[in-house]
């Protein structure tokens, strides 16, 4: 039987396994953390570092794999195409085009070299340099590290003041040691999903992103998006031109974005799987076959879309439940308001949850379904505003 390497376990990888195998594969799934939910559903878990490139190209030999597919986070992108580079794997870009990709300081450097549209930014790679530099854009402006994700060590500062003990975060955080100070763009948020064939796009998602209760972590999404005919345009150019200039390969190309007074800024993409569960977001809007289409992409496959496909997608929503303290969670109530509107619950609790980063943990991701736009963004609005959470008195 082919095997095929799926460099994660979570929960959230869950879709792309259960579609590889359907595809007929033997999945290997991997992480240091043996007890994680997709090592449950897979064929076989071996256990290893998938940030790790020496620890996934021993694995990948030892099982002799046909292919070897990301899970939902920058480093399993980066060593899966490392590996693939290695052994000749189909299905990756070259690790030098990865690395441009998903670091954000090459990535930023990448687009204004090309003239597309991304907010100003400076990297750093040595703190004193950093501490020394007097930013040249208006205040507020936003520092991160280059190498994570989920808002972790992002600041965004109003004032010099702030900067430096910002800069002295970021770079506590980041692995590489590597930062980026960039404009603050105020507008409004969105995700775009391709998947582009021969260089072109041939399947395209879009939403709006929800920030609550934490700034810089995508908690929710819904669709149809705010965005209008023209931003949608300027999105699949940015896509094009990309897969252009670094010759990307066919499969998934995901683009995090703000749009304000019509224009698009750029402010990451990725090509590794979207986490949370996006993958089932994307296929109930859309009855698509986006897990497949991904699988197709990484195995070098013909990528075909399902004739189930909806041009329009339905009024659905995507949101990561979060407490709103610390404390130990017993039990999570939704309101009959909310609650006619779930089509389906993931819960991420057992019998209690001890929460001690409300912003991060989540005890559900629900799916809903509207049936209108309108009263899509006003329950994804008062959301919370319909949850009660429930914890342990002592």
């Amino acid at each position: 039987m082919k095997k095929i390497i799926i460099a994660g376990g979570g929960y959230a990888e869950i879709p792309i396994i259960e579609a590889a195998k359907k595809q007929g594969f033997f999945v290997i799934t991997t992480s240091n953390n043996p007890n994680k939910k997709g090592h449950q559903v897979s064929d076989l878990y071996e256990y290893g570092d998938y940030s790790n490139f020496d620890d996934m190209l021993h694995i990948a030999k030892k099982h002799n794999v046909v292919a070897i597919c990301p899970g939902c986070t920058d480093f399993s992108a980066i060593s899966t195409a490392y590996v693939a580079e290695k052994l000749k794997l189909p299905g990756h870009d070259t690790i030098e085009n990865t690395l441009i990709m998903h670091h954000k300081d090459k990535f930023r450097e990448f687009c204004m070299s090309h003239n597309l549209s991304v907010p100003r930014a400076k990297s750093f790679s040595n703190i004193e340099d950093a501490y020394l530099y007097k930013p040249d854009f208006h205040f507020p402006i936003i520092v991160k590290p280059i190498d994570l994700a989920g808002g972790r060590g992002i600041s965004v500062i109003h004032s010099i003041d702030e900067y430096e003990s910002s800069v002295r975060i970021a770079f506590e955080k980041s692995v590489s040691k590597k930062i980026v100070v960039e404009e603050y763009i105020k507008g409004t948020n969105h995700g775009f999903s391709t998947i582009i064939q021969n260089g072109k796009v041939i399947f395209y998602f879009a939403d709006n992103e929800y920030y609550l209760p934490n700034e810089y972590w995508v908690c929710g999404t819904s669709t149809p998006s705010s965005l209008s005919s023209d931003e949608i345009r300027q999105l699949i150019d940015f896509t094009e031109k990309t897969a252009k200039l670094l010759d990307l390969c066919d499969g998934l190309f995901h683009i995090q974005c703000i749009a304000k007074d019509g224009k698009i800024y750029i402010i990451e993409i990725c090509r590794r799987i979207p986490g949370e569960l996006y993958v089932k977001f994307v296929e109930f809007a859309t009855h698509s076959n986006y897990a497949d289409m991904i699988i197709h992409g990484f195995c070098g496959q013909k990528i075909t879309l399902s004739p189930e496909i909806k041009q329009k997608p339905d009024c659905f929503a995507r949101h990561c439940i979060s407490a709103k303290r610390t404390g130990v969670l017993q039990k999570v109530e939704f309101d009959q308001n909310i609650e006619q509107y779930i089509v389906e619950q993931y819960k991420l609790m057992d019998s209690e949850l001890v929460i001690q980063n409300p912003a991060m943990q989540k005890p559900y991701i629900l799916f809903m379904k509207f049936d209108s736009y309108n009263t899509m963004i006003q329950q994804s609005n008062n959301l919370y505003k319909n949850i009660t959470f429930h914890f342990n008195s002592i």
